[in-house]
């Protein structure tokens, strides 16, 4: 037996650990103890007593892992006869094994969670609340979880959806706060903000959201605005006559007469001011029907 040969090749399966000590003393025909001698004085790192570290989880581990992510911990320990800390361990160790996702829950589970966190807050009357618009956003939002790797930290399969329910309901709640709840749309200015440590705000202001079809709302903005209509109407005319008529027109509007002294007009000043001012209306006919 070639005592040298023997021994370098007991030491490069000890070194490659793929196989058990058991094993290479087996194999090659020597004791435990005199592989653990001889990688002592190779000055190998030697090895820790008791079993490898296990890569997937045994048969009970996964019916444990199964059981956990429809019930609590506690009750899956009490099927198997072990505390709910012991479930907790095996299911906190196990969790990168245990997908808490899979592409039937994204095209199932996930779509009814959006469809019912989004529906509350859609707004036909705002561009950016429409009901495309809010389940794409929150589509997005579930990406950025998933390649951040937040669901790691979920062990089971509810608390997987509650997280994901919270985030889409918080994402959905910001953009109806920065889309609709604004002080530019509403005219009602956000509460103050306190110092740390103080109380909160004892009169809450009662927010109200602009919208086009709702007749019980005292500000209306859109095409049903008649003062919006006249002012653009007024802007146009104004931009676009000269200023000898600009002027004729802003006493038209006021009610006097262009020329200022309606008091001391006779017949036939009068008929001239009818005639200037039926030549103006003309003028803003044409304009408007441009």
């Amino acid at each position: 037996m070639n005592t040298t040969g023997s021994k370098q090749q007991v030491l490069a399966d000890y070194q490659a650990n793929q196989k058990t000590i058991d094993e290479i003393a087996h194999e090659h025909h020597v004791s435990t103890a005199t592989i653990t001698v001889w990688a002592k004085k190779a000055g190998l790192p030697l090895r820790r007593r008791g079993r490898w570290r296990m890569n997937e989880p045994c048969s009970r581990t996964k019916a444990i892992l199964e059981l956990a992510q429809t019930i609590t911990c506690a009750a899956a320990g009490r099927r198997f006869g072990i505390s709910r800390q012991g479930a907790w361990r095996m299911v906190k160790r196990w969790k990168p094994f245990v997908c808490p996702l899979t592409d039937a829950d994204l095209t199932g589970d996930i779509e009814r969670i959006i469809r019912r966190t989004v529906t509350p807050y859609v707004d036909p009357s705002n561009p950016m609340l429409n009901l495309d618009e809010l389940q794409a956003e929150c589509r997005a939002k579930l990406a950025k979880i998933i390649h951040g790797g937040r669901l790691a930290n979920c062990p089971t399969r509810g608390k997987v959806f509650a997280f994901v329910k919270a985030s889409f309901r918080n994402h959905v709640r910001s953009l109806v706060q920065k889309y609709a709840f604004t002080a530019k749309r509403t005219g009602v200015e956000p509460p103050p903000r306190l110092p740390l440590g103080a109380g909160c705000v004892t009169t809450a202001r009662k927010v109200q959201v602009i919208r086009l079809d709702d007749p019980e709302i005292e500000h209306q903005v859109g095409r049903e605005d008649d003062r919006l209509r006249y002012s653009e109407f007024v802007e146009e005319l104004f931009a676009k006559l000269p200023p000898s008529d600009c002027t004729q027109l802003s006493a038209l509007i006021d009610g006097s007469p262009t020329n200022g002294e309606a008091c001391f007009m006779d017949e036939r000043s009068l008929k001239a001011e009818r005639k200037a001012r039926r030549k103006l209306l003309r003028k803003c006919r044409a304009i408007l029907t441009a």
